[in-house]
């Protein structure tokens, strides 16, 4: 999933909703200085509940624990990424497909880059420890459309490791994929319309309402014919997330959002001198109600952003 600035948080309706505790998530960890603070989102918990009452066997509560673990690892990946790149990040917060990483970190073209695509290169390598968990090889890959003779049983253990593997694969391929926030192609569909749109946040933000809802509507109907748990919760989002850009859109707020709230200096691969370095206000406060900063102490050119030091 995508891995946020705290300064982008700091002016969006969703991290302060976040802050607040009115998103309904569940707090399970509360961090230290080798694991950030992490939280599940209650699709999540929707989600292990309609896979337990349907598989009412062990697989239920086996897939769930695989989900969980799997999702972990996959925001484990970015957490990583941003400590490689000189960041550092404050909390995770967990949904089937991944989760929200509140990440701090120099936001060039390449630190970019680095973190984004650190999440589902996880979900490939664990993809292949169970593909090879199973006990089977690449080489026994011979698809004989004549043969309609295989079946995959759950319940034992090459079932299970097939489940794990193809689910691995699913999230990464959902991430790199599928445009809607916060998936990872969000970040990189929402910057890349908002440079060929004349940067204009409100033009960007009604092609990714389009993008959503074509999503929304495709898992809408693949939902329909699996009844699978997890494309229910992915259909779910898709139309909320549209309706929150729409919403954001009509306001006027759409500037706002984390899929735009980004520095222009960041989109030509400069460096954006971080929180911490500037001693910038805590998470959630207005710029206006901070201490004054020098803008000489700021090693980029919006100032605009920064509290002025004349005039107090």
């Amino acid at each position: 999933m995508t891995a946020l600035t705290q300064r982008n948080l700091s002016v969006a309706g969703h991290g302060q909703a976040e802050r607040d505790g009115n998103d309904y998530s569940l707090t399970v960890y509360k961090g230290n200085r080798l694991l950030p603070k992490i939280r599940l989102h209650p699709t999540i918990i929707f989600y292990a509940v309609v896979q337990i009452v349907l598989y009412l066997s062990g697989f239920g509560i086996v897939s769930v624990a695989i989900l969980l673990v799997t999702v972990f690892l996959h925001e484990m990946g970015h957490v990583a990424a941003a400590r490689l790149v000189g960041g550092h990040t404050d909390e995770v917060l967990l949904w089937p497909l991944g989760g929200l990483a509140v990440s701090w970190y120099d936001r060039t073209i390449r630190n970019k880059l680095i973190v984004t695509l650190a999440g589902p290169m996880v979900n490939g390598i664990l993809f292949g420890l169970w593909f090879l968990a199973g006990g089977a090889s690449f080489k026994e890959w011979d698809f004989d459309d004549e043969d309609n003779d295989i079946e995959i049983n759950l319940t034992d253990w090459e079932g299970l490791c097939f489940w794990a593997a193809a689910l691995n694969l699913w999230i990464a391929g959902i991430n790199l994929l599928i445009p809607v926030y916060p998936l990872d192609a969000s970040c990189w569909t929402g910057q890349l319309f908002y440079r060929c749109l004349c940067r204009s946040a409100r033009n960007a933000g009604l092609v990714m309402v389009w993008l959503a809802l074509l999503c929304g509507l495709f898992f809408l109907l693949l939902s329909l014919v699996s009844l699978d748990p997890l494309i229910m919760v992915v259909t779910g989002w898709c139309f909320y997330q549209m309706y929150l850009l729409l919403r954001a859109v009509c306001d006027g707020s759409i500037s706002d959002h984390p899929l735009f709230n980004f520095d222009e200096t960041a989109l030509l691969g400069r460096q954006v001198v971080i929180q911490t370095q500037l001693n910038l206000p805590p998470l959630g406060m207005p710029l206006h109600d901070a201490a004054c900063i020098p803008r000489d102490a700021c090693k980029t050119d919006l100032n605009r952003d920064l509290p002025s030091s004349k005039g107090r």
